[in-house]
């Protein structure tokens, strides 16, 4: 199974907030890796139509956490996200394709989920089997 949630919520400095990710009225695409998040959103505010919302973040790999998430069923953790805390991301925002807003960071936090990705790294680091989670090692 899969699931991919992708939503996007801005508050402009005046004090608006953007809500996107309803597939039929603000869709939001995302292209993600282990490394980038490059995120790009439609929609409205209010009556307000034609906002858009572009995000691009990267880190690299050796500076993201592997976060342990619950089996609830089998009554353990796994290895389940890797985590970046410290990321580059910025952040545009238009309305009617005009600049309204934009701001960087590097202190963005992006995640990559999924039981795959998660156990690959831990491998690439040498973490030892059965390990659940390790801290960055860049």
């Amino acid at each position: 199974m899969r699931t991919e949630v992708t939503a996007l919520v801005v508050r402009l400095p005046d004090g608006r907030v953007l809500r996107l990710g309803d597939s039929l009225v603000s869709p939001v695409s995302a292209a993600v890796s282990d490394t980038r998040w490059d995120l790009d959103g439609r929609g409205h505010l209010g009556r307000s139509r034609g906002w858009r919302v572009r995000v691009h973040g990267e880190s690299p790999l050796g500076e993201a956490h592997v976060l342990p998430v619950p089996l609830p069923s089998a009554h353990r953790n796994t290895a389940g996200a890797i985590e970046h805390l410290t990321a580059h991301v910025s952040v545009e925002v238009f309305h009617r394709d005009r600049p309204v807003w934009s701001g960087s960071t590097t202190a963005g936090a992006l995640e990559h989920g999924g039981l795959a990705l998660a156990e690959a790294e831990l491998r690439r680091r040498g973490v030892p089997d059965g390990a659940v989670g390790a801290p960055p090692t860049g």
